[in-house]
């Protein structure tokens, strides 16, 4: 290729390259930053690159690769912040005056339930409405990642689930343990596809459930309770290289990643069902070190660098 043609492609290429970017670096590139405003945080469920829903088969699952079917999927997911190049992070805003039937707000901290279960076939205990979104603002600026927690803050982790002011995000009798345990971060269940019909599996569901260990006090008596291993999920999406853009990606739970190492279709014996998040069950480990973290302590590994379940992909 001579020198001038190189020149005129190169040309050519930095010309689309400048088109439609604005401020918040919107030129469709799968990597360009965010800008602030308007956000619109969009989840979806997959195992691997297929899409993972109550109606659909689930293949791959698991140390012995077996097929399966979901039983449930919602977890919380908290305290969203949209990260800059040089590591100062932004709250994100709920558009929510204090809460509503899928966020909540305590001071400082924000909660949302992203609740991917329909209550359909296999998922018939869990319920008909569903969210797959976060809706908030966040300042102008240049945003190159996204910053949040799987779990419930403290603040809000201990409420009345009877309360009538109680958000259903807390109130729902299946994603909590007591008052003071607290609630069920996640509740990721999946179960024999031949279930009903000519059951494969030894035990049939394999639970993840994520939730705090180690709470005292009874907030039923008026005490406040704490948890010394809290067992929230902490990760960051994007980095200056391949910025985060929630209007170009969405955030995907993987399914596949966090069962991987588990054998989903047995339980070891004298342990709840798959893993309760028990210090004590061999059936955890591999689901916390998918999740990245320290089961011995609650806390995230490296801030949940390396983490395998949840990925950015582009809408």
């Amino acid at each position: 290729m001579n020198s001038s043609l190189r020149y005129t492609l190169f040309s050519l290429l930095a010309a689309l390259g400048a088109c439609g970017g604005g401020s918040d670096g919107e030129s469709g590139s799968p990597f360009s930053g965010f800008g602030g405003g308007a956000v619109n945080l969009q989840f979806e469920a997959r195992a691997g690159s297929a899409a993972v829903n109550c109606a659909s088969s689930i293949a791959g699952l698991g140390t012995g690769s077996v097929a399966a079917r979901l039983q449930d999927l919602r977890f919380h997911i908290a305290n969203v912040s949209f990260v800059k190049a040089d590591g100062t992070e932004v709250p994100l805003v709920l558009t929510i005056a204090t809460h509503d039937n899928w966020n909540a707000r305590s001071g400082s901290d924000t909660l949302t339930l992203i609740d991917l279960e329909d209550a359909t076939g296999t998922c018939a205990g869990g319920t008909t409405a569903m969210n797959s979104v976060i809706n908030g603002t966040v300042p102008a600026g240049e945003y190159v990642a996204v910053k949040m927690n799987m779990g419930v803050p403290e603040s809000l982790n201990h409420l009345d689930p009877f309360a009538p002011d109680t958000p259903l995000a807390l109130t729902s009798p299946s994603l909590g343990w007591n008052w003071t345990t607290g609630r069920i971060f996640a509740k990721i269940e999946v179960t024999d596809p031949n279930r009903s019909t000519a059951p494969t599996w030894p035990a049939p569901v394999f639970t993840a459930h994520l939730g705090a260990l180690g709470c005292t006090g009874d907030p039923a008596a008026g005490q406040a309770a704490s948890c010394a291993i809290p067992n929230r999920m902490g990760f960051t999406l994007g980095e200056p290289a391949t910025p985060f853009n929630p209007k170009l990606h969405k955030i995907v739970i993987d399914v596949q990643a966090l069962l991987a190492g588990s054998e989903v279709t047995t339980n070891t014996p004298g342990t709840a069902s798959g893993c309760m998040s028990a210090l004590d069950d061999p059936d955890c480990v591999p689901m916390f070190s998918a999740l990245k973290i320290a089961q011995a302590t609650g806390l995230p590994i490296d801030g949940g660098a390396g983490q395998l379940v949840f990925k950015a992909v582009e809408r």
